[in-house]
């Protein structure tokens, strides 16, 4: 069969989905044992870093990268260019990532090169697949260019956390460690998660909302300044006083208005009423606005003690976690149930009665999911803006009874799966 654009591959995409899921539970089950791995613990901790990665690499980019591979052909309208290169990926991946995460949590180091091998390995032919994609009678536009600029931060991000492993390994001097450990966490954040974050929002908003997709001068905006403020800190931004720093903060704060106007444009213009997933989804993005206020406060308060510092490190990480956490999860309520129905009923279309995607998640689930990430996101915002570090473990508990919601439409998924409900039209339909 001829590869199209609309043409998905959801067993990768389920692949990718289940090794995220099983991180992220992982992740959550962890921070229910050990609350204090996000205010009390010191940010460069084995345990710490470990639970990092664990969330990012194995929740984070899983969900990302199974995004990334069925995006890739809507936003750039072409085909993947490769799709053994996808699955060579995930394995890479799946062997990596675990080793990463154990490494970080034993301090071995020499074995933490070997796992970041494999996932920068796989980063990188995750990046020349999309570039090939993209680069193929490649229909440009912003969207597109953004895409493909997360794409070269997430390279550059990769790159730099292999020259702070090195470090690492040689002992050199901790000053000129944090500084290039600092570049790896602004990169991968505000590079690639939030380019792709902007990108991918701005495609399929307007689709789930039936909102119009120009024009897009808020997305266009705010690509073109993150950008430019990433350009500039690697020009500089460790080096400079707090002045400049501040100067870059508010040029970010101008991209995050224009990504907003954006949302609220398509908002105003949608021709569909809100349902669950779009409610978590804009929750979540308002989470970035204490996210820029932890940061700019990180960066821009002179004379700043240690335990300062630490709590506002904690917080700008806590609210990110909260940004995407959330964001993805708005989002997978309508992509999820869309690839499972794409596999099983698309090829039946026209030929016989087909459920719609709604009915491929359990309808209660839905608001259940939303309202258990609302209050986590309350507790741990609580947690740390008036430092009650009592707090995370509710929070914790509310998020983890958001992932039981999510799976409880496990069964609904198998009944499709294997037992597909086609109801053949009548012989006069014809």
């Amino acid at each position: 069969m001829n590869q199209t654009v609309t043409d998905p591959q959801p067993l990768l995409f389920f692949a990718w989905l289940g090794l995220g899921m099983i991180s992220f539970l992982s992740s959550l089950l962890t921070l229910l044992i050990r609350p204090d791995i996000l205010m009390a613990l010191p940010a460069m901790s084995p345990t710490v870093i470990a639970w990092t990665h664990l969330f990012i690499l194995g929740w984070l980019c899983s969900l990302f990268f199974a995004a990334g591979y069925q995006l890739t052909p809507v936003v750039t309208l072409n085909p993947l260019a490769s799709r053994w290169m996808s699955r060579i990926h995930f394995v890479l991946h799946l062997i990596g990532m675990p080793t990463m995460v154990v490494s970080f949590y034993t301090g071995r180091y020499s074995l933490l090169a070997m796992g970041g091998s494999f996932v920068v390995f796989g980063f990188i032919l995750f990046a020349i697949n999309i570039l090939l994609s993209a680069g193929l009678k490649s229909k440009w536009n912003h969207l597109s260019l953004m895409w493909v600029a997360g794409i070269f931060w997430l390279l550059v991000g990769s790159g730099v956390a292999m020259v702070a492993v090195f470090m690492r390994l040689q002992l050199v001097d901790s000053s000129l460690f944090s500084t290039v450990l600092s570049m790896h966490i602004h990169t991968m954040t505000i590079g690639f998660f939030l380019m792709i974050l902007m990108a991918a929002a701005s495609k399929l908003v307007p689709m789930f909302m039936l909102s119009p997709e120009k024009p897009q001068y808020g997305t266009s905006i705010a690509g073109l300044t993150l950008n430019g403020v990433l350009f500039a800190s690697y020009f500089g931004f460790h080096f400079m006083d707090f002045r400049y720093r501040t100067a870059l903060c508010i040029i970010a704060l101008i991209a995050l208005a224009a990504y907003f106007s954006q949302l609220v444009f398509f908002a105003i213009t949608k021709r569909r009423k809100w349902d669950a997933g779009m409610v978590l989804f804009y929750g979540a993005n308002l989470t970035l606005l204490p996210v820029w206020w932890f940061f700019y406060r990180f960066h821009n308060t002179t004379n700043q003690s240690p335990e300062d510092l630490q709590m506002l490190r904690s917080a700008v990480f806590t609210v990110t976690f909260l940004t995407f956490n959330g964001c993805i999860l708005g989002m997978s309520q309508k992509i999820v149930p869309f690839m499972l129905w794409h596999h099983l009923y698309s090829k039946h279309l026209g030929k016989a009665k087909v459920p719609q995607t709604i009915q491929l998640l359990a309808s209660w689930t839905l608001w259940s999911i939303a309202i258990a990430y609302l209050i986590a996101t309350f507790l741990f915002l609580a947690a740390q803006i008036w430092n009650i570090p009592q707090l995370i473990r509710p929070a914790t508990i509310a998020m983890l009874l958001g992932f039981i919601f999510v799976a409880c439409n496990a069964p609904t998924f198998t009944s499709h799966w294997r037992h597909p409900q086609l109801t053949p039209f009548n012989k006069k339909t014809y």
